[in-house]
């Protein structure tokens, strides 16, 4: 179920799976031509599907970071050099590529978001999350630049266009996901998340 703000917006199950083989997961980019532009903020990821209430609850809301099931959580506000902690007990910190800090008012104020130039930026978290295991949840804040081009939000695994990994984001303005292969097109009510 894809949830904007807190309500639910659409949903989809999924026949297929997915091997990432311990793969990176990267935020923002995946392979070359789906470089995210825009800016992000509190990317959590979790290792069990959270309930419509918990999300609710916690959307707009900054974390302890030692919540149950909280697997990765970065706010981009302990970025030092090219290395971003990562806010979890996880310690699954995350490297920058080209992206840059950047004060914004994203929904906590007073907080730093992630810039992304829709080129060459990305956030890569060597291999310390393993999505293919089960469900998961994953939560962020973001605000593309354009509407019209290709954004990744995440992917983890192979990206080839046969290839058995994930990826979710906008292609050609459209919001989906490809798992294992396999498109699959949200139709997202929102304007953009």
């Amino acid at each position: 179920t894809l949830y904007i703000e807190g309500q639910a917006d659409t949903s989809y199950t999924p026949s297929q799976t997915f091997n990432n083989s311990g793969t990176d997961l990267t935020i923002g980019g995946y392979g070359t031509e789906r470089n995210f532009a825009g800016e992000m903020d509190d990317v959590r990821f979790w290792n069990d599907a959270r309930t419509a209430q918990e999300i609710q609850d916690n959307y707009s809301q900054q974390l302890s970071g030692i919540e149950t099931g909280l697997v990765g959580y970065w706010d981009f506000n302990n970025v030092n050099g090219s290395m971003v902690e990562d806010r979890s007990t996880q310690n699954n910190d995350a490297y920058l590529g080209e992206a840059t800090a950047t004060s914004v008012q994203p929904p906590l104020s007073n907080r730093h978001s992630l810039s992304f130039d829709g080129t060459d930026d990305e956030l890569t978290i060597y291999s310390g999350i393993d999505l293919a295991t089960g469900s998961f949840t994953w939560e962020i804040w973001s605000q593309r630049d354009t509407q019209s081009t290709n954004n990744a939000l995440f992917g983890q695994g192979d990206n080839t266009a046969d290839g058995n990994g994930l990826y979710v984001g906008y292609v050609g303005g459209v919001f989906q996901f490809t798992l294992g292969g396999s498109l699959y097109d949200l139709e997202v009510t929102a304007s953009d998340m």
